[in-house]
Order: C-alpha cells, then structure tokens, then sequence
C-alpha cells in the first residue's frame, strides 16, 4: 500500500495502486469493476434509492451510468463465449462448484456451532461468504471472476486465524487451482470463436468503463485527504488487496501488470 502525505500536515493519506485494466480478460474486467460499485461503503437510504455514494463523492447519475454500461458488457461477454464451454470444461466448472459450495457450507455450518470458537470463526468468515450465496447461479465464464473476488477476499490478513481454524488453506488452494485451469482453457476458445464486430464493442465499453473507474479511484482518495473519511480509507485498503491479488495472478500467468 502506497500511503501520501500533504503538505500542510503530516497525516498519510491512503492511495489506490496502480494497475492496467487492459491486461484482464474480459471476466475479470468485468467482477473487478462489478466489485467496485458493490463494495462502494453507501447508506441504507442511498442503496434503496439505487442512488449514489456520497462518502466516496460518487453521484448517483455516475453510478448508475456505470452500472448500465457494465451490464451492456455483460451480455457482450456472454455472447462471445457461447460456444466456450466445452466437456472438459464443464466437467472443470462441476468441480470448481463442489469446491466453491464445501466452502460456503463449512462456514455456514460453523455459524451454529456449540463450539463458541468455531461459531465466532464462522460468523467471521461469513462477512465474506454473505456476498457469494448465489455463485452458482451465475454463468460458468461469470463465475470465474467472482471466485477470483471472493478467494483474494478470503486472503484479507484478518481472516488468516479463522482460516487456519478451519484448516480451510487446503481448500482454498484447490479452488483457486480449478478456477485458474478453467480461464485459461476458456481463454484459448474465446480466441477462436469472438467475432470482430463483438470484440470492437466490448472494447469500446472496457475503455469507457477503465476512465469511470479512475474517476471512482481519483474520487476515493479525494474523500479521504479532504474529510478523513474512515469508510473511503477501508474502501481503498481493500481496492489495493485485490489490486496485489490479480499482480501475484499476473506474475504467474508470466504478465507484468
């Protein structure tokens, strides 16, 4: 984490990491920015009124336009990976849902524990799983960049001694592994299958959608510096750990992010 300081006080301010957005396939460009508008810290009335989000300067005219533009590329993407899913690839996804679903279960089972342990170990984890509930009802291609959000969630080092508890690191591990196997061979089959009038419009989106997301980043930080905002803060601490997740995913795959 890269932390500023002004010049008028010596107060560190907390600054997003830089990343190139052009080096995620299209999945993951996709649930990074989907996770950004989700984890925005708003009030209870701002999120009925499908509104903004004022503690990070966000209005609600620039969030829902974001979200419009993320669900137009949402159903681009499925459409260039119709024909991606192969046997084996569905084979791999039937595994990657067992793992995802044993995880979920686990901590949902700890919840109503008799163990006073084991009960506080869950209800601390399911501040993650909470948000994952209904992974399997999303599509296989989609599924993949949310298990990517919920495993770099998962390594938020708060969580590290409930994990240990459960002996979940085995686990995890595995899924990662299945989730990984299944981009990389649904990545070589969008190659050949996306048409070119479908690729020039996500690219469009994507670069549309990459200038909202530094306005949202450049906004947060904003917040911060003038107002102190402990929520804005937490936001960016957790923008930067999924941040150093997808360079550490980057750094295997062989990329420099």
């Amino acid at each position: 984490m890269t932390y500023l300081k002004n010049d008028w006080e010596d107060i560190p301010y907390l600054k997003v990491e830089s990343i190139s957005l052009t080096r995620m396939r299209n999945g993951e460009f996709y649930t990074f920015l989907r996770r950004l508008l989700d984890t925005m810290p708003m009030t209870e009335k701002e999120k009925q009124e499908d509104g903004g989000c004022s503690a990070l300067f966000v209005s609600p005219a620039f969030r829902r336009r974001m979200v419009k533009k993320l669900e137009q590329l949402k159903r681009l993407i499925r459409v260039s990976n119709a024909h991606a899913e192969t046997e084996l690839l569905k084979e791999i996804d039937r595994d990657r849902e067992r793992a995802v679903l044993y995880i979920l279960n686990r901590v949902d089972a700890a919840r109503i524990s008799t163990s006073d342990d084991e009960r506080k170990a869950g209800e601390a984890l399911y501040a993650i799983t909470k948000n994952y509930s209904g992974i399997t009802r999303v599509s296989a291609v989609e599924k993949a960049g949310v298990i990517d959000s919920m495993l770099s969630e998962f390594k938020q080092p708060q969580f590290a001694t409930h994990i240990q508890y459960f002996k979940m690191g085995e686990s995890l591990g595995r899924l990662q592994f299945l989730n990984e196997q299944y981009e990389g061979m649904a990545e070589v089959r969008n190659k050949k299958k996306t048409e070119l009038k479908e690729s020039t419009k996500i690219y469009d989106l994507r670069f549309e959608l990459s200038v909202m997301y530094h306005e949202v980043t450049d906004r947060a930080f904003a917040s911060n510096l003038i107002t102190g905002n402990k929520e804005a803060e937490y936001y960016v601490e957790l923008l930067n750990t999924r941040i150093k997740d997808y360079k550490e995913k980057m750094a295997k795959r062989g990329k420099r992010v």
